[in-house]
């Protein structure tokens, strides 16, 4: 299989850079007009080289003979966020993703031909809270036809150089009402680790 993880690799690669420059022209159309060009231009830098992370992970499904009564919210991975800047995700048809949102947890159901994309932890602290690690976690479905199913996700992780300098954006004066600053102790209790991630310095490899 190793032609084909390759392959799938590049490709990877290609799409994570596409969804990297258009989060990065739209973060830098919020800072100062005559410094754009040149940030923009720092921030693909850094993703010249990037670190990427490749795995299959499988979720064993849920023996149900271990309880008359079976919790129907078992966890095949609690709440958490990714640490770096994007996840790409494949999954397979079995469900059971879910995504935290101001209205709650929302399933985030398989669909034929796309990925998932959660944006990670760096992401967060670089756009100073702007965008947010998306907080997510993997349910078990204890359903009639499901119990026996095995869960198998191919997450694709994608950062910049491990020297990379971890810097935070600097809006404009018109939009640093964007940064989550004002609203840092309500971010904190949104947070399942309760960490302050705009508080972070030093390179992409200590953090």
């Amino acid at each position: 299989y190793k032609k084909d993880v390759l392959e799938y690799l590049e490709h990877m690669k290609r799409v994570s850079n596409v969804i990297m420059d258009a989060i990065s022209t739209h973060l830098y159309s919020l800072t100062n007009n005559n410094e754009q060009e040149q940030l923009q231009n720092d921030f693909k830098q850094s993703f010249f080289s990037p670190t990427e992370l490749f795995r299959v992970f499988g979720y064993p499904a849920p023996n149900l003979s271990t309880s008359q009564n079976p919790d129907p919210a078992d966890f095949g991975v609690a709440e958490h966020t990714d640490y770096g800047y994007i996840t790409v995700l494949y999954q397979d048809n079995t469900g059971g993703l879910q995504v935290k949102t101001s209205s709650g947890w929302e399933d985030v159901p398989p669909i034929p031909g796309t990925f998932v994309v959660n944006l990670g932890d760096a992401l967060e602290h670089h756009s100073r809270g702007y965008l947010k690690a998306t907080s997510h976690r993997v349910l078990h479905h204890r359903k009639p036809g499901a119990s026996t199913q095995q869960r198998i996700s191919f997450p694709y992780f994608f950062d910049p150089d491990m020297s990379t300098i971890m810097s935070q954006i600097k809006f404009s004066d018109s939009n640093m009402n964007l940064a989550s600053v004002s609203n840092a102790q309500q971010r904190l209790k949104e947070r399942w680790d309760g960490q302050d991630l705009t508080l972070f310095k030093g390179s992409y490899k200590d953090y």
